[in-house]
C-alpha cells in the first residue's frame, strides 16, 4: 500500500481530532502548526502528570470508600492552585459543554 505525505498528514490530524480551517487546507505549514499546538496542549510535565495521577488515585479512594488514602500519595513538588487551574484550562482546550 502506498502512503503519501498528504495521507500521513491527514492521519495525524484525524488522530488528534483537528478540523483544519478552510483557509489552511492548502498550507502544510499551517496544518503542522495546528498538530504541534495540539500535541503540546496534551503533553504533561512530570509535575503535572504527578498531580493528575494523585487526583485520580484520590478519586479512586473516594469511590472505594477510602478517602484517607490521599495521605499515602507523595507529591514533593506540588502544583499551585493557579497552576492546577491553568492545567485544567489547557486540558479542556477551550471546549464548551460538560467537560469539567
Amino acid at each position: 500500500m502506498s502512503y503519501s505525505c498528504t495521507d500521513f498528514t491527514d492521519s495525524i490530524l484525524d488522530a488528534l481530532g483537528i478540523e483544519v480551517p478552510e483557509e489552511s487546507w492548502d498550507s502544510p505549514s499551517d496544518q503542522a502548526d495546528l498538530a504541534l499546538a495540539e500535541i503540546d496542549r496534551r503533553s504533561l510535565t512530570d509535575r503535572e502528570l504527578a498531580t493528575v495521577l494523585a487526583a485520580l488515585r484520590y478519586w479512586q479512594g473516594i469511590t472505594l470508600g477510602n478517602p484517607a488514602g490521599l495521605a499515602a500519595i507523595q507529591l514533593p513538588d506540588r502544583l499551585s492552585v493557579e497552576e492546577i487551574g491553568a492545567l485544567c484550562e489547557r486540558l479542556r482546550g477551550g471546549r464548551d459543554g460538560e467537560v469539567a
